[in-house]
């Protein structure tokens, strides 16, 4: 005898139950792993800096770029651009710097997007003058970005 769902035509194989089951693991994993980037993007950029004593508010360099470049290349542009844009706006929220967080949220999104895009396509085949390229064209697009905000 059949059951009510089968006589309907809308049974799920356990085939099919599995894959929908590795695709759901994935997503946690995937969300895991860039919360985890946006973590340690902030972290990073709350812990280890230093104040420039000069401009209307000052200025700042950290190392929160490191985690950022670090998650674009190895899980990809979204990753890097919500660990970019959410760990260094985050920062900036948290600290002071409110008036920059959504020029923040939206440059250094683009960093993370730009350099995670090198890292999927490979425009260029040697992998370290590759990230290199992506890394100084991210700082580029920092510099302008900052420059017309």
């Amino acid at each position: 005898m059949q059951s009510r769902a089968e006589n309907d035509g809308n049974s799920i194989s356990k085939k099919e139950k599995e894959t929908y089951a590795q695709n759901e693991s994935r997503k946690i994993q995937n969300m895991v792993v860039t919360a985890l980037m946006i973590a340690l993007t902030y972290v990073a950029t709350w812990l280890i800096n230093i104040r420039l004593p000069f401009m209307g508010s000052g200025g700042l360099i950290h190392l929160g770029n490191v985690p950022l470049f670090i998650a674009a290349i190895l899980f990809g542009k979204k990753t890097g651009a919500l660990a970019g844009g959410i760990g260094m706006g985050l920062f900036d929220l948290l600290s002071g710097w409110t008036a920059w967080a959504p020029f923040t949220f939206v440059i250094v999104g683009l960093m993370g997007y730009e350099v995670g895009w090198f890292a999927e396509h490979r425009p260029i085949k040697n992998t370290a003058i590759n990230d290199a390229v992506s890394m100084i064209l991210a700082l580029a697009i920092k510099i302008v970005g900052y420059y017309f905000a």
